[in-house]
């Protein structure tokens, strides 16, 4: 049996509130519902806070966070996030992921101290995505495929030795806080998309976490999107990712041990 709040759940977000609804309402579904949730969001959007406040009655806990559009900052609230999570163990997606209802037990039936869990996740498409959007009616992730549903009675995870740079996916994963902590968090010098989440998995590896694959578990699906300009900040984000594995980096002097940028964030707990 899995106790209130052992599990912080951390959604990111930004601007897209009527995907957000349908990732709280996979979310408000779960076996296991005994999880503190923590909305990050990279701006403050009204429309997503009204979406928050709508599901209220859904969770044990609600803890909404928001901070000034200034550009892609989304490590920056990941961290804040992860500050006040009062969970041991963080399970990190993002705002177009819809879970299956499992998804939050299977991570936790997994969960351990010096390993992270890595999820995947099932690309849909424009039709698909406007066609989950557009539903009235709940549950929306049986509308996929009983096959997705069916596969997720034998999950397991297993060690994986694959490469740090193939599979890696911070929209699914997990970890506990303490290992989080020892590597302080997200590099916050990662500006605009791109590799942040490779780079603060390098520092895991680094400090002796272990990888450990989710499969037929921890079944996510993503919902098609726009991509957004990828050139913004990429290049310093490569060299920031190259010098972690260069030079076996498990610390950053500029993760979530900032508390003197913490006041511009804005913590709102949803009662």
């Amino acid at each position: 049996m899995v106790t209130n709040n052992t599990a912080s759940v951390i959604v990111s977000t930004y601007n897209w509130s009527q995907a957000l609804s349908c990732v709280l309402q996979q979310l408000s579904l779960q076996t296991c519902s005994d999880f503190e949730l923590i909305i990050a969001e990279d701006s403050d959007f009204a429309e997503n806070a009204k979406v928050t406040q709508s599901f209220k009655s859904r969770f044990n806990s609600i803890l909404h966070l928001t901070q000034k559009d200034l550009g892609f900052r989304k490590t920056r609230i990941l961290n804040r996030a992860a500050r006040c999570a009062s969970g041991e163990y963080l399970i990190f997606i993002d705002g177009d992921i819809l879970v299956h209802p499992k998804f939050i037990e299977d991570h936790m039936r997994h969960m351990h101290t010096g390993r992270y869990l890595q999820g995947g996740r099932f690309m849909l498409n424009s039709r698909q995505t406007a066609r989950i959007l557009n539903l009235k009616k709940e549950p929306r992730f049986p509308f996929i495929s009983s096959a997705i549903n069916s596969i997720s009675h034998g999950g397991f995870a297993y060690e994986s030795r694959r490469s740090v740079r193939k599979g890696t996916r911070g929209c699914n994963f997990s970890v506990h806080k303490s290992d989080f902590l020892a590597v302080n968090g997200f590099d916050e010098q990662f500006k605009g998309w791109g590799l942040e989440d490779t780079e603060l998995i390098c520092r895991l590896i680094n400090s002796g976490v272990r990888r450990y694959d989710l499969r037929a578990a921890g079944i996510a699906l993503h919902m098609h999107h726009k991509i957004n300009s990828r050139s913004e900040g990429l290049n310093t984000n490569i060299k920031l990712l190259e010098e972690t594995i260069n030079q076996n980096k498990i610390w950053t002097d500029h993760g979530l041990s900032q508390p003197k940028q913490q006041s511009n964030v804005i913590f709102k707990r949803i009662k």
